[in-house]
């Protein structure tokens, strides 16, 4: 029983609510000789040229990477890793066993404060295809940027990489 004391006060520490990432659906190419292929499936490598590049969409800012920090305190201690990808996905995870992944984006930013808007969240311990994994409402919580730390849901993060996906 204390296990699930200790797993909700992690929960409510970490403030805890994510979700699925949103995939595309593969794209699947016709045969060479596939007589029932339509124009648009003909056509359908065009873009393909454009793979390496970010799409348009993509976040160009400081915040976009993989944060770390680690409490101590009380009958636990956590850790807990987000990371922010320029295609709009995150993902935190932590110890004691617990995750959220879903989307961002910048709500606003007033100099290095951040309003960070989190959608298509889904808590997640931890975030695998078995779950159990719940859907979360989206939120709106505030960031706060200075050079490699990042104040975000009462943890102070430092920076472990810049940028990526």
């Amino acid at each position: 029983m204390k296990t699930v004391y200790i797993f909700a006060a992690l929960v409510a520490l970490v403030g805890c609510g994510a979700s699925e990432e949103a995939t595309a659906e593969p794209r699947v190419e016709p045969a060479a000789d596939d007589s029932n292929a339509t124009e648009d499936d003909s056509n359908a490598t065009e873009d393909d040229s454009n793979a390496n590049e970010a799409p348009p969409e993509a976040i160009d800012d400081p915040i976009v990477g993989a944060w770390t920090g680690s409490m101590d305190g009380g009958p636990i201690s956590a850790t807990v890793t987000y990371t922010f990808a320029a295609d709009g996905t995150y993902r935190m995870e932590g110890y004691p066993s617990i995750a959220e992944r879903g989307r961002w984006s910048i709500a606003s930013r007033e100099g290095g404060t951040y309003q960070l808007a989190l959608s298509d969240r889904m808590r997640c311990g931890p975030c695998e295809d078995e779950g159990p994994n719940e859907p979360a409402e989206d939120a709106v919580e505030e960031a706060t940027l200075e050079g490699d730390r990042l104040s975000f849901r009462r943890w102070d993060l430092e920076r472990l990489q810049r940028g990526g996906q």
